[in-house]
């Protein structure tokens, strides 16, 4: 038998903000704990660090400061990680977001451990990107598009692994009754779906526009966007305006 190896798990968040916390939470779930001893490190407390307690694991908060002026602040975040790093004999850091990329890529080269950045976003940050790269031992991007994004670094640095999913938290089961009605749905009309945030890229207003294409050439078509975020009033000004 050998001892399980630490490694430090960065998050951006402290709350759950999007995909990319339960994608971390779930990431934290399923690994093999006769290998891996997982910390959570998170910025503040909330629901990130309740998570991970949830799962039998430590939470550590360490302060990551914005990057555009993170000022004194950030030599102490560095030193706390370090320090954490040596006391809990971490083998690894691992960095999910690119601020926690920042301070574990410094830390981490100063204590001679290797790093790996998990990216999950596709939109381009160029000059801090290739800091981050330069920083990181290994790049962890999960879908294609988001690959596209570092498409200018080493290949043998970026590997594509997917989002791993809980199936058994998804396992198809009844809808409990009246939940149509609720709804406004009729019995027996389709349904489709679609659960995100309402933030720009995710594109519901593209998604709008298409419902009422459907809609035109097959009425009868009902959707259901599940979420919330900075566009909700604006999308149900376009629903409303497109007379759905």
């Amino acid at each position: 038998m050998t001892t399980p190896q630490t490694v430090l798990v960065l998050s951006n968040h402290g709350e759950i903000v999007g995909g990319g916390e339960m994608s971390l939470l779930t990431l934290l779930k399923g690994l093999d704990r006769s290998r891996w001893a997982p910390v959570a490190v998170v910025p503040s407390e909330g629901a990130v660090a309740a998570g991970a307690r949830a799962l039998g694991l430590p939470a550590r908060v360490i302060p990551l400061p914005g990057l555009r002026w993170p000022g004194p602040a950030m030599l102490r975040s560095v030193v706390a990680l370090q320090r954490l790093a040596r006391d809990t004999g971490a083998v690894l850091l691992h960095a999910n977001g690119s601020r926690a990329m920042f301070y574990a890529g410094l830390a981490g080269r100063l204590l001679g451990r290797p790093v790996i950045w998990h990216v999950r976003v596709a939109d381009r940050d160029d000059l801090l990107d290739r800091l981050l790269v330069g920083l990181a031992h290994a790049v962890i991007v999960n879908s294609k598009a988001v690959e596209r994004r570092l498409a200018w670094a080493p290949p043998r640095k970026v590997r594509c692994i997917y989002n791993g999913v809980d199936l058994a938290h998804f396992s198809p089961r009844r809808p409990p009754p009246g939940l149509r009605s609720s709804l406004g749905l009729p019995e027996g009309a389709p349904v489709v779906g679609s659960v995100g945030r309402f933030v720009p890229y995710k594109g519901y207003a593209h998604l709008l526009e298409a419902a009422r294409l459907v809609e035109a050439a097959m009425p009868g078509v009902h959707w259901v966007l599940v979420g919330d975020g900075e566009l909700r009033g604006e999308l149900e000004g376009q629903r409303r305006s497109l007379g759905m």
